[in-house]
């Protein structure tokens, strides 16, 4: 313990060895698809079937049946259901392929010190323009004009264009007011003796259909915008605090009048009264408009980047913000002092929220608006909000039916989609092709941009259903071997992932709103079994069979004997049979890798998942530590209980930690590396049960037989 009092004294010191293992807690389930209303390429999480109806609206559509009722599966199981709307319209929609906005805030230099921040101008900019300012691609000195709107001229004294606020997310803002909004406050809001309210926002504005700005009447609103301090102290939260309870102590004070607060608020109805809006999340940030400024950590160490510009576009996944380099570098801030001599300040008509998106009608339910347009386009741009692993979980992602939704508009060459569109082959290179389009997408996803959950792939709807009712395993002109296990084999025999699964089925069931039962894709079904199995036992039971693999539904498309289960397992698809007493149940759990491995079972695909993320949160903690014996064997004491946990319920046989100096070798210490080799052995489950009846002799002694 190094000695910090320079006299003599008594030195207190604590030191916090309680870290333990966190163990991931439930099963999160993400399904995309398209809805008649509700954000769009947004994850939110769905507790209630009434919820997710007053979000997403009642389906009226065989598209938005699959993403209704896969959702409502999802939530009959334990499962955390987490949403992705899909926007409708040709190719990336109107909300990815018109969502090109940019606010423009002016600013004015009063005096020599004072730099006021005026009311921005909403702009709806061309996909052109838009690339040039999210790659920085722009030049401010010469005054240049976007499409003839945004002036970037800098006069002396007054910008129009201080600084940009480029809507990254492409983000949308709906006729209900629904989206994406941006406020800001001064480090003089933040100073409670001369200004004792927290008042730096007082207004929302909206988009309208022409995207004008409009005033949100704040009846509307089931949040607060300003609080007085006393409002404060008797527990009420506004919006105007939330921005100005930022940063750390002494923000207030003149050291950091460079600075500005920033929010970026989500904003939706209200699940508990649709005529309402309610916060749903925000960004916030803190920097300094002084491109070299600096600043310490409160909790002491070097000098930090504090430029606000750079913290945002290293770290928002919304925005992009760019600063008229005639302020953040021209300018002086501190005329040469060391400390900031200019403040910040929000002139009265920008201490509001302004729209971030472009205005979308989502209340238009004719058929025009249900374009399926380029799915395998909306789903990336779409998953991209799911990418962070440390600030999203997903266990499951699910097809829906979004393969065959898509590939089925493009062979029929239509813009909506039906179910009841004819598919003569399945396995055509137009339908196939654009099916893999689609769950190519969800594969990438789990395996290579977050590489910590699976996916369940939904094979073509064309392969078991003809038409809207019409069962290919019972049509005397079919046969299984050419129309149903050739069409699978060349649909899953691309992929090698024990990331993914499918199952060969869809199933039937009845849609409330319209009294009348329709086919539905079988993965979500398929999800809302593997949470069931999760709760019932561990991530590592298989989710299958006779006590985990049930499930309740009007029919399925195909029941395949044992030659055909035995065909089906060949090529790693899972069967799902009826069976006369016990019901409908998951037969297999294969995963799409071939390899003969033990990744080529869910369980063990599962486990590993679930082991390699609750290891991931404990291990972050010991980033920038000693690379000593110490640390090392801390590490293999805080995670041990992980493994141990899997051990004692069936997860692993038997597992070895190695941290030492076997596997740190002198030469990986000074690479600043500290490794860690964990070896395990996987429980492996009883698919195939052996019973051997054997007859003997009546005078035959068993002890001699065994």
């Amino acid at each position: 313990m190094a000695r910090i009092i320079n006299s003599p004294g008594v030195q207190i010191t604590e030191k916090d060895l309680s870290l333990r293992a966190e163990l991931p807690v439930g099963t999160v389930v993400v399904v995309p698809g398209f809805a008649p209303q509700g954000p769009v390429a947004e994850p939110l999480q769905i507790t209630t079937a009434s919820e997710l109806e007053a979000i997403y609206g009642i389906p009226t559509t065989a598209a938005e049946r699959y993403f209704y009722y896969s959702c409502r599966e999802v939530l009959n199981s334990p499962a955390i259901l987490n949403t992705l709307r899909l926007p409708y319209g040709a190719e990336l929609g109107e909300s990815f392929d018109k969502a090109y906005s940019i606010l423009s805030y002016p600013m004015q230099l009063s005096g020599t010190d004072v730099w006021k921040i005026g009311a921005p101008k909403h702009y709806v900019v061309s996909s052109e323009d838009y690339e040039k300012f999210t790659e920085g691609n722009f030049d401010w000195a010469t005054g240049t004009t976007f499409s003839g709107i945004i002036d970037l001229a800098a006069p002396t004294g007054d910008i129009d264009a201080g600084f940009l606020i480029v809507n990254e997310l492409q983000v949308t803002n709906n006729e209900m007011f629904e989206g994406y909004y941006v406020g800001f406050a001064d480090n003089a809001a933040n100073n409670l003796v001369a200004s004792p309210n927290f008042d730096s926002i007082v207004a929302v504005r909206a988009l309208s259909s022409d995207n004008a700005l409009v005033t949100i009447p704040t009846t509307r609103l089931d949040f607060t915008l300003s609080a007085t301090k006393l409002d404060s102290d008797k527990g009420v939260t506004s919006v105007s605090e939330s921005l100005e309870k930022v940063g750390f102590i002494g923000f207030e004070t003149d050291s950091y009048q460079d600075h500005l607060s920033l929010g970026i608020f989500k904003v939706r109805r209200s699940t508990s009264d649709p005529d309402y809006l309610t916060l749903a999340s925000t960004e916030k940030y803190l920097g300094s408009f002084d491109s070299t400024r600096k600043q310490t950590s409160p909790a002491g160490g070097i000098l930090a980047n504090a430029f606000i510009e750079e913290k945002i576009n290293a770290s928002s996944p919304t925005i992009k913000l760019f600063i008229n380099p005639n302020i953040a570098k021209e300018h002086d801030w501190s005329t040469g002092t060391g400390k900031p001599t200019t403040r910040l300040s929000v002139n009265q008509e920008a201490k509001q929220l302004f729209p971030l998106g472009v205005y979308v009608n989502d209340a238009r339910n004719t058929s025009l608006t249900k374009i399926i347009g380029d799915v395998p386009g909306k789903l990336d741009k779409s998953l991209r909000t799911l990418e962070t692993i440390e600030d999203t979980t997903v266990d499951v992602i699910v097809d829906a039916g979004l393969s065959t939704i898509y590939s089925t508009t493009i062979a029929s060459s239509t813009d909506s989609y039906s179910d009841e569109t004819y598919i003569s082959d399945p396995s055509s290179s137009t339908v196939e092709d654009n099916w893999q389009s689609v769950t190519i997408q969800l594969v990438n996803f789990a395996q290579n941009s977050r590489k910590d959950c699976m996916a369940i792939i939904d094979p073509h709807r064309s392969i078991f259903i003809s038409g809207r009712n019409s069962k290919v395993a019972t049509s005397k002109s079919k046969n299984f071997t050419e129309d149903i296990y050739t069409h699978l084999k060349n649909e899953m025999g691309t992929y090698e992932s024990s990331y993914a699964a499918t199952y060969a089925n869809w199933v039937r069931v009845p849609d409330f709103f319209s009294g009348q039962n329709f086919w539905l894709p079988f993965s979500g079904y398929a999800a809302a079994i593997y949470a069931r199995s999760d709760a019932a036992a561990n991530f590592w039971s298989a989710p299958a069979g006779l006590n985990r693999g049930i499930f309740n539904v009007l029919d399925i498309a195909f029941n395949p004997n044992m030659k055909q289960r035995d065909r089906l397992y060949e090529i790693s698809v899972n069967p799902v049979v009826s069976f006369p007493n016990e019901g409908y149940s998951i037969f297999g759990q294969k995963t799409l890798q071939t390899k003969p491995t033990a990744f080529d079972r869910i369980n063990v695909r599962r486990l590993f998942l679930f082991l390699e993320r609750a290891t991931q949160r404990t291990m972050k903690y010991f980033v920038f530590e000693p690379n000593t014996e110490f640390t090392r064997n801390r590490i293999r004491n805080t995670i041990s209980p992980i493994f141990e946990y899997a051990k004692n319920t069936e997860g692993l046989y038997d597992y070895l930690i190695v941290c030492d100096e076997r596997n740190n070798t002198p030469d990986s210490i000074d690479r600043n590396e500290l490794i860690v080799d964990i070896y395990l052995k996987p429980v492996r489950t009883a698919e195939f049960i052996l019973v051997n009846f054997i007859a003997t002799r009546t005078s035959q002694n068993f002890q001699e037989l065994i």
